[in-house]
């Protein structure tokens, strides 16, 4: 590999609460190979855990810690031009796609090492190549490419080792990874961009299939779009409804090249927000908005966990800060509530002249 592996890992940061970003940029890796080069793309991710013979006992699934992910997926593969791609320090390779060059330095932040299978067509032979990546002079090791007979796609990426600093702060629930999957990737999902993806979990063989999720347990309406400006800046923000559930909050997630970067708890930021606010129809939902420009894009760090975007008090000359942003993108989503907060307000206000006038009627009797 032609960069210093270790020392690029060691500069490579990833907070430990960010523990499922190696899996989410596989994820990614995925979609972009299938891209460009399946036209009926799937993919599979596997949850490995520390126990392995749990189909036994299915109910303590979520006790058991994961100790690695698999990605398997049917898109171009591993071929020449990726696999030089991947052993070239920060690649323009799919910069177009908003690739950084450095997503697979996430593997082993957050895990000993990767193992990589590619069986893939090039100039109409199918080959065959195998790999693994980790944390040594050359960075590649036990490389290794033969001809096949089989003919069909199919790239595996397994992600050994979880350490525990990452892996006591990943969910162990099957259900919040996917949701935590489908909210990194939600723009490919609106827009139906995204291939059939379904989670595994190994325990206790219960799989998950994210875009019937998405489709029936997370979209609880339609998603509307919205653009608004900020500075000279154009921005544009997603408003979806998504249905309540465990560790779903009201949150605005800022994205770059279609995936979540941070996000922010506007529950206080909102006046009259509950826990989850009802639509027209009286069902619960949680709010979601997913904020994205052009100009998101270009600041984002190349890790992808935050924008390189001052945090200062707004205003200052014509630049903009991140209170601009986040100010600007929690009145659109105030706004777009306000439909369902007004009747909280209403019924808070008559609570309240109910309350004064009681008291009134108490003291001049």
């Amino acid at each position: 590999m032609n960069i210093d592996i270790k020392g690029r890992v060691r500069n490579t940061k990833l907070l430990h609460t960010h523990s499922l970003l190696p899996l989410f940029e596989a994820i990614i890796n995925a979609i972009h190979a299938i891209e460009e080069g399946a036209a009926s793309g799937v993919i599979h991710v596997f949850i490995n855990r520390e126990n392995a013979q749990g189909v036994l006992q299915p109910e303590n699934a979520v006790d058991e810690p994961i100790v690695g992910f698999v990605v398997k997926d049917n898109g171009s593969g591993f071929t020449e031009r990726n696999y030089r791609a991947f052993c070239t320090s920060d690649s323009t390779n799919k910069a177009a796609l908003g690739g950084k060059g450095i997503g697979r330095l996430l593997w082993l932040k957050a895990f000993e090492q990767a193992e990589i299978e590619s069986r893939y067509a090039e100039d109409g032979v199918w080959w065959f190549r195998k790999f693994q990546f980790a944390l040594t002079d050359s960075g590649v090791e036990r490389h290794s490419r033969v001809r096949c007979e089989t003919e069909s796609p199919e790239t595996t990426v397994s992600l050994i080792g979880f350490r525990t600093e990452y892996r006591d702060r990943c969910p162990r629930s099957a259900q919040t990874i996917a949701r935590r999957i489908v909210e990194h990737c939600l723009e490919y999902f609106v827009l139906d961009k995204c291939p059939e993806l379904r989670l595994h979990d190994v325990y206790d063989l219960e799989v998950i299939d994210l875009k019937h999720l998405f489709q029936t347990e997370i979209l609880r309406h339609a998603s509307e779009f919205e653009k608004f400006s900020v500075k000279d800046k154009e921005f544009r923000v997603t408003h979806v409804r998504v249905a309540p559930g465990p560790e779903v909050s009201h949150r605005l997630h800022f994205c770059a090249h279609k995936r979540e970067v941070t996000a922010e708890n506007v529950a206080t930021a909102i006046p009259n927000l509950s826990p989850s606010v009802c639509d027209h129809d009286g069902k619960p939902f949680v709010y979601a908005g997913y904020v994205s420009a052009d100009y998101l894009d270009e600041a984002v760090n190349p890790e992808r966990t935050s924008f390189n975007i001052d945090d200062r008090e707004p205003g200052f000359m014509d630049d903009i800060s991140w209170q601009d942003v986040s100010e600007a993108s929690v009145s659109r989503a105030a706004n777009f509530l306000s439909p369902f907060t007004g009747p909280i307000k209403k019924a808070k206000e008559d609570h309240i002249e109910q309350y004064v006038r009681a008291h009134l009627n108490i003291a001049q009797f």
